[in-house]
């Protein structure tokens, strides 16, 4: 994910190790430095940035903010779900998390859990993301299945989508096409409406 820091362009990697690398860019976007950053002991399943904050899920379940301003952890939660913590997603109040125990899990800035959700999964869920004004969030799981909740209204929207037979590996929003694009393990990208 990047961010801006005085006026520097910056790309935060999370790693199976636990922790996440920095990278400086430069204005052609060629690295002018990494740094280090421990912040699990488990390897970071999701990474987003929201308000001046990077915020990881790892597969122990934990969850941390890291402030890119003292390049410091903030806080940490040490059960923020009870099996692996699969994703994490800005949305319009927070932050959103998706996991194998089969919720989705919405939180402040501060990590205040807000609400916990049963999603209508029957398999792990393994991606998250939000659409451009954050008022609707997607998730996808390893059974082919896509749900969309709307965040104002607290429902999931519509019925269950399956696209596919094999996982839904990863989602995001298309600004330009004003949809979800998801990718799945069988090799094919789908589109899901909101």
């Amino acid at each position: 994910i990047t961010f801006v820091k005085n006026a520097t362009l910056y790309l935060a990697i999370g790693c199976y190790s636990g922790d996440i690398l920095i990278v400086e860019l430069t204005q052609t976007g060629e690295v002018s430095g990494i740094e280090k950053y421990t912040l699990h002991t488990n390897a970071i399943k999701g990474i987003a940035f929201y308000n001046a904050q990077l915020y990881t899920g790892s597969a122990s379940g934990e969850m941390c903010s890291f402030s890119v301003e003292n390049m410091s952890v903030r806080k940490r939660i040490h059960e923020a779900h009870t099996s692996i913590l699969n994703g994490i997603c800005a949305y319009e109040k927070g932050l959103a998390t998706i996991s194998r125990d089969l919720t989705l899990a919405l939180w402040d800035e501060d990590l205040n859990l807000k609400d916990r959700i049963p999603s209508r999964h029957k398999f792990s869920i393994k991606s998250i993301a939000a659409s451009l004004t954050g008022s609707v969030i997607a998730t996808g799981s390893y059974g082919g299945t896509i749900d969309l909740f709307d965040v104002s209204e607290k429902i999931w929207i519509g019925n269950i989508q399956r696209p596919s037979m094999s996982g839904i590996s990863s989602i995001c929003w298309h600004d330009g096409l004003q949809k979800f694009v998801a990718s799945s393990y069988d090799g094919h990208v789908y589109h899901v409406d909101v």
